[in-house]
């Protein structure tokens, strides 16, 4: 009865596989895997305010030619992507298919038609795009989420097959930055920024993902899907879901560095010195393979076939790039929120540090290294998902000379560079929490000062109670001796019997002092009066007088 009642209280789940593509094979396939991989069929809650992925896409195959050379088609459209799959199709069914054929599709965006075009022809696993879409680990406003984004066990990991990765882009906004909650319109990746002096900073870290699926086939021929995040153009205000705002933005500091490796430049090839576009991933990763494929792949002396690993070269060089400009970034940062530790040096002025000022000063801090924490975290999924080791392995002297350097050229480097950025940040994040220690320091310094001065005022204050009450104390026999004698005239001023007031109001002020004084001895250090505590003082009194007494 109570499996009933619990269950017709729980709301029906929700037919929502449809989020991902239109109806179709695929469509049928990724409703049948939702139950091996609970959360597949249902859309990350937090993406609810993003605009419609229905014309945001754009997707661009590149094909090696026979001279090792990169071809590029592009696809506008749902339309044409299926045309252009429905027309392999046939020819794979005509056996009319390149005997070597080795391509690179990449879809920007998650338009639900190019997601249904490509998992009818390549029926990948469902979670290539679901995991390219989550924001959310979980959704923590229900008790149970039908949303997860749990990672892969380590023993299935297979880095030839598939990953995700986890990146940031630096991109300057300007002042139109000036909320907390930004996330991207088109994904809904968070724009994180730093604050100083309660301000947003005009720059900031936009989240990123990028996501590798190959499939090997016949003769050595492979196919390759990559997924990538468009450009930032219109972002949300979670604190406005309803309004969408246009920032113009460019790369900080005109974008990453190149990383194609040259000798001094010869003026009879300029092409060599032309510039990537900076404007997506999608864009760059087109510019490097059709421009400098040769400069990165660099195999002299090597036969052994092109494997899906090539498609990964520009996109991992790319999303090092990415960190490097990440770690100058936060470079700045730290040298802005450094300031605390020369400021320390030999000070002796502490009037200009206030409490607002280190709780300022504390939340910058806080929030770098929240933000650090983030980057490390994404860092070491890289590493554990491409299984590189976190130290890097003595070479292996029994591997020929043209394997070490043909897996140094365009695998080891990579490697090398993601090990650099981990160690980076980690650095970066010890230096934080050293920043966060000396605030920490100076926060009890600037208190125990305010709590010296509040003493010294409380003592200040206390001593003119006491002259009060010594005045008081003077006063009141003289008034309470001045009243009783009030009744005769005899004792008035002047008559035969005032020195009489004197001779008992004069007596009585001391009896008053010594009977204060005494009843003090029964208070306790808690302002507590008891009766032993006042016994014991006595006798501590008299014993005092005694050995005084038979010293003398």
């Amino acid at each position: 009865m109570f499996h009933q009642k619990q269950a017709a209280a729980r709301p029906p789940k929700p037919d929502t596989t449809k989020w991902l593509c239109p109806e179709g094979p695929y469509l049928d396939y990724v409703t049948k895997l939702d139950a091996l991989y609970p959360g597949t069929g249902t859309t990350d809650p937090l993406n609810h305010h993003i605009s419609s992925r229905v014309g945001q896409s754009r997707s661009v195959l590149l094909e090696l030619t026979p001279d090792q050379k990169w071809s590029r088609q592009t696809f506008k459209d749902g339309a044409e992507i299926k045309n252009h799959f429905t027309d392999r199709q046939q020819n794979d069914v005509l056996g009319k298919t390149p005997v070597l054929s080795q391509r690179i599709y990449i879809l920007e965006g998650l338009d639900p038609d190019f997601v249904q075009a490509y998992g009818s022809y390549f029926f990948m696993d469902p979670r290539f795009f679901v995991r390219q879409e989550r924001n959310d680990l979980w959704n923590l406003n229900h008790n149970e989420s039908v949303i997860h984004d749990t990672d892969i066990l380590l023993s299935r990991i297979d880095p030839e097959r598939y990953f995700r990765i986890k990146y940031r882009e630096v991109r300057h906004f300007g002042p139109q930055l000036r909320d907390w909650r930004t996330v991207c319109a088109a994904t809904g990746r968070h724009v994180a920024a730093i604050g100083f002096q309660w301000n947003l900073d005009n720059n900031a870290a936009v989240a990123r993902k990028f996501s590798f699926w190959s499939r090997m086939g016949r003769d050595d021929s492979w196919d390759v899907v990559i997924l990538c995040d468009p450009p930032v153009h219109q972002v949300h205000i979670l604190s406005r879901p309803m309004v969408t705002d246009i920032f113009q933005n460019e790369p900080f500091q005109g974008g990453y560095p190149d990383f194609i490796k040259r000798e001094d430049a010869n003026p009879k090839t300029p092409q060599s010195l032309d510039a990537p576009p900076r404007t997506s991933l999608l864009d760059d990763i087109c510019f490097y393979y059709e421009n400098h494929y040769q400069s990165l792949i660099n195999q002299p002396g090597s036969q052994a076939p092109l494997t899906p690993k090539v498609a990964t070269v520009v996109p991992l060089k790319i999303i090092c790039a990415h960190y490097l400009k990440l770690i100058d970034y936060f470079e700045v940062i730290l040298t802005k929120l450094a300031k605390i530790e020369w400021q320390l040096s030999r000070q002796s002025d502490w009037e200009e540090y206030t409490g607002p000022a280190i709780e300022e000063q504390w939340s910058s801090l806080q929030l770098s290294s929240r933000r650090l924490s983030e980057f490390i975290n994404d860092v070491d999924c890289i590493l554990r998902d491409l299984r590189i080791p976190i130290q890097a392995s003595p070479p292996d002297l029994g591997t020929s000379t043209t394997t070490s350097r043909c897996r140094s050229d365009w695998q080891q480097s990579c490697d090398e560079d993601f090990r650099y950025i981990y160690h980076r940040l980690q650095s970066m994040k010890i230096k934080v929490d050293q920043l966060i220690t000396s605030t920490m320091g100076l926060s009890n310094i600037v208190g125990s000062r305010q709590a010296l001065s509040e003493a010294r005022r409380s003592v200040k204050e206390a001593k003119s109670t006491k002259t009060l009450t010594v005045v008081g104390l003077v006063f009141i026999p003289l008034a309470y001796t001045c009243a009783l004698f009030s009744m005769s005239d005899q004792f008035r001023p002047g008559a035969h019997l005032f020195w009489v007031y004197f001779a008992v109001s004069v007596p009585l002020v001391f009896v008053v002092f010594a009977g204060t004084f005494i009843i003090q001895l029964g208070y306790d250090e808690d302002a507590a009066w008891s009766f032993e505590k006042f016994k014991r003082a006595c006798l501590q009194g008299l014993g005092k007088g005694k050995g005084k007494g038979r010293s003398g």
